[in-house]
């Protein structure tokens, strides 16, 4: 059960890192 909510939280992680990358693209 841990492992699972460790990988969940990597993969909120990856989704906000790749979000920033999207909002900062769109910026210019």
């Amino acid at each position: 059960n841990m492992q699972l909510l460790l990988e969940i939280d990597l993969l909120r992680h990856d989704l906000e890192m790749a979000r920033r990358q999207n909002n900062e693209q769109s910026r210019r």
